[in-house]
């Protein structure tokens, strides 16, 4: 942060950029009933991450984003096409299956080959349920979606209410999801490692 300048200020810059990416920027902006601005800046937060995500991941988030929204909106358009009126695929039930069909696929043929035993300390006793390890830190990070587990600091609780306001509906029916009788929290991290005794974030 700049000497003397409070970190909720705001402050004018100018920036010079291509024609295509300004027209791309314009076109999100509208459809999100927002400011080129307002845009500008989400993205630019975005691309600061509470969480380093290995890039692998960061493009297979894309692969699947994209393998949903492409099932999503041929299905869509094709019922309006086909003369049965126009609904979201985010808010069809059959639409969006099968967008979920299409995540799955993706990820189904990108696990790595072998069989998903459970392997060196998640074979030790000390740790229940091996085989949900998956299950339980997606109810855990679900529930601090939801509102229900606040951690002041942690990373879930900087990341969360970007998240649920960008999700729209589907935040809607997440949070009417009752409460699972286990699940996980993640670690507080600090540069997107687990913290350790000692460390300072």
């Amino acid at each position: 942060m700049t000497k003397g300048r409070e970190a909720s200020a705001t402050v004018d810059i100018k920036i010079r950029m291509k024609e295509p990416l300004r027209a791309q920027i314009e076109i999100a902006a509208k459809s999100l009933g927002t400011s080129m601005n307002a845009e500008m800046v989400d993205r630019l937060e975005q691309s600061f991450p509470e969480l380093t995500y290995p890039p692998e991941i960061a493009a297979l988030a894309e692969l699947i984003a994209r393998a949903m929204t492409e099932t999503g909106n041929a299905i869509e358009g094709l019922n309006h096409i086909a003369g049965h009126g126009r609904k979201s695929w985010l808010d069809d039930p059959y639409a969006y299956d099968q967008a979920i069909m299409a995540a799955v696929r993706v990820l189904t043929l990108s696990k790595p080959l072998g069989e998903p035993e459970p392997h060196g300390l998640f074979t030790s006793a000390g740790v229940p349920n091996p085989e949900q390890i998956g299950q339980l830190m997606a109810d855990g990070i679900l529930e601090v979606l939801r509102g229900r587990h606040t951690e002041p600091g942690s990373t879930p609780m900087q990341w969360m209410p970007r998240v649920r306001a960008k999700l729209g509906s589907i935040a809607t029916r997440l949070s009417e999801q009752d409460t699972p009788d286990d699940y996980l929290m993640p670690k507080r991290t600090v540069a997107g490692k687990p913290m350790e005794p000692g460390d300072k974030e």
